[in-house]
């Protein structure tokens, strides 16, 4: 057998493993999970990018599944994770090194990244909201030619699509130092209805390629993360109002986008995920939940609010990440994750309004 015909048989088994995929695929109630966002979901995207805002080494990713980094900012799994288990998929690979392993979903987030493109200029390259939509419509190409139009529109219209954004947009870029240029050029409100107008054409260019289900996770308080703890010196057990009040503010302007998108566009289905309250609760009364730290990081731990060194590469780490609200510097731990999935899989209209994921996916 000469290599020519070695490269034909190698085609067609490629060929024959993707339709074992597409039909096992085609036989869940939701066959894809499409990810978008920045750090709070992003599973390794910034691994191939320049930038300073990467999680691609120990001790991240000691809890997960593989047991080593893979560019996930947390200890273990993210809330994607937990829901593609739930869903009975694979985790969804990220976009730069997919190639044409899309027929369970994808994930396109970005650390660092925000609605506006210029957020994450501090951390080096990013990948925008805009442009990680425009990769979806990349991907949905390559599903047409793996799969055909009708299967693949087939996929499109049955995934469910994860959000998460705007953290770096308040927190990395209009409020990361005073005086900034975008702060001169948009009063608060002003760069909130920015925010909103942005988000609110990206789900529409997502309803116009197909997506039909949609999952919008709100931000958390932004005012408590050990970084902000550190740098505004907060004393025990209270939080930086101003950042707190401006995510409440921006989830409050999102559930009512998502409400009027509700009414405009025929057939679509958007969860509204409510993370706030949950964390500020936690944060409160951590040992309600089965914490015992929740204004320290647990990676690196060093200084005032473990916050003194980021999560770097040989830093110290806590032994029980499970007893940290907070894995790092900015992000919860794997614990926290789960427990949000958890209570927005199955929980009530006080977590996911106006029904809950698990209800969404068989619907």
């Amino acid at each position: 057998m000469n290599l020519a015909h070695l490269s034909l048989l190698s085609a067609a088994w490629i060929l024959v493993e993707l339709l074992v995929l597409y039909v096992e695929a085609a036989d869940k109630p939701v066959p894809a999970l499409f990810i978008f966002g920045d750090s709070f979901v992003d599973s390794g995207n910034n691994n191939v990018l320049e930038t300073l805002a990467k999680a691609n080494f120990p001790p991240y990713g000691g809890d997960f599944d593989y047991r080593r980094p893979t560019g996930r900012f947390a200890n273990g799994r993210l809330i994607p994770d937990f829901f593609a288990s739930f869903l009975g998929l694979p985790f969804q690979p990220p976009y730069a090194t997919a190639g044409d392993d899309v027929l369970s979903g994808v994930n396109f987030a970005s650390a660092g990244s925000g609605l506006v493109n210029s957020t994450g200029y501090i951390f080096g390259e990013h990948i925008p909201i805009p442009q990680q939509v425009e990769n979806f419509r990349t991907v949905k190409d390559k599903l047409m030619k793996l799969v055909g139009v009708k299967s693949a529109s087939d996929i499109v219209s049955k995934a469910i699509y994860y959000i998460t954004v705007g953290s770096n947009d308040i927190s990395n870029n209009y409020y990361v130092l005073p005086g900034t240029p975008i702060q001169q050029q948009y009063t608060p409100a002003q760069f909130q209805d920015l925010l909103v107008s942005i988000y609110s054409q990206q789900l529409q260019a997502l309803y116009s390629l197909g997506a039909r289900k949609i999952v919008v996770k709100g931000l958390i308080p932004l005012g408590c993360t050990p970084v902000t703890l550190l740098e505004y010196d907060v004393q025990p057990g209270d939080c930086v109002k101003y950042l707190n009040e401006a995510a409440k503010s921006y989830n409050a302007a999102i559930e009512s986008l998502l409400s009027q998108l509700r009414s405009s566009l025929l057939g679509v289905q958007i969860v509204y995920s409510k993370a706030y309250d949950v964390i500020y609760d936690i944060i409160q009364n951590p040992k309600n939940y089965g914490f015992t730290v929740s204004n320290k990081a647990c990676c690196s731990g060093v200084g005032k609010n473990g916050a003194v060194l980021f999560c770097l590469q040989n830093v110290p780490y806590c032994k029980n990440p499970r007893e940290y609200v907070y894995w790092d510097e900015f992000h919860p731990s794997s614990a926290i994750y789960e427990l949000l999935a958890n209570r927005f899989w199955s929980g009530s209209q006080d977590y996911s309004f106006p029904i809950n994921v698990k209800a969404l996916a068989y619907s």
